[in-house]
């Protein structure tokens, strides 16, 4: 619905560059070149919190998540959040597979993985099951 004066037709143009100014922007994320994987790796935890890595390898492969206490370190040291990460909080990591092979996502705590096929994307979420020191634990969905 569109409000207007319809003594002054000046305001229809006013109207129209509005929407045009309030209309949602497209989410963008700049992938860097240390995001980039064409062979078995593992991430580091600020690799994890950038939010996405691309994986070009043309056989399988897998990329191994930190584990849960290096994550966490980093992320409760204040650069990233201000408060305390707790059971049931997440990280998500959008995982964008444009090689010719799956690539498994791997936790580097525990038994948690996710294959992502090739020529997908994929949006992990990672959520924190345990948060009490040396019993730190996540799970990969």
């Amino acid at each position: 619905m569109s409000f207007y004066n319809v003594t002054n037709p000046t305001t229809f143009q006013v109207i129209d560059e509005t929407r045009h100014a309030l209309a949602p922007l497209a989410k963008t994320t700049h992938v860097d070149a240390t995001q980039n994987f064409s062979a078995a790796a593992t991430l580091t935890a600020p690799q994890t919190v950038a939010g996405a890595v691309i994986w070009s390898g043309t056989a399988t492969g897998a990329l191994t998540l930190p584990t849960a206490a290096t994550l966490l370190q980093l992320l409760q040291s204040g650069a990233y959040v201000s408060q305390q990460f707790g059971t049931s909080d997440v990280v998500f990591l959008d995982v964008v597979n444009i090689g010719s092979q799956a690539v498994v996502m791997t936790s580097g705590s525990t038994a948690s993985t996710r294959a992502v096929q090739s020529l997908t994307n994929t949006n992990l979420t990672i959520k924190f099951t345990n948060v009490t020191a040396g019993s730190e634990a996540y799970t990969i969905y």
